[in-house]
């Protein structure tokens, strides 16, 4: 912990509140079960940044989880449909 003196009048404790690190962990697990792996990058990000908090969280969450899934799935889809074209049909004229 640091300290800093205060109007010469003595020190005092600066304290910081961070998220621990099992806090983060759970967060990270929900928002990759809710969200795929960006969701768990950006959910370890946000209960970081909100210090632990959970209610703040939580409503990020509900806002940018089918956004992040939705994304996911489409780029996975874009992906599945260059990689896999669709196949040539060869037709003979009589």
């Amino acid at each position: 912990m640091t300290t800093t003196n205060v109007n010469a009048e003595g020190q005092v404790t600066k304290v910081v509140s961070v998220a621990s690190n099992g806090e983060q962990i759970a967060a990270s697990a929900i928002g990759l079960i809710t969200a795929g792996p960006l969701g768990a990058l950006a959910a370890w990000g946000a209960i970081r940044m909100f210090a632990g908090k959970w209610t703040p969280w939580m409503v990020v969450g509900f806002v940018a989880a089918p956004v992040l899934g939705f994304t996911q799935l489409a780029v996975i889809g874009g992906i599945g449909a260059a990689l896999n074209p669709p196949a040539i049909e060869r037709t003979t004229d009589k």
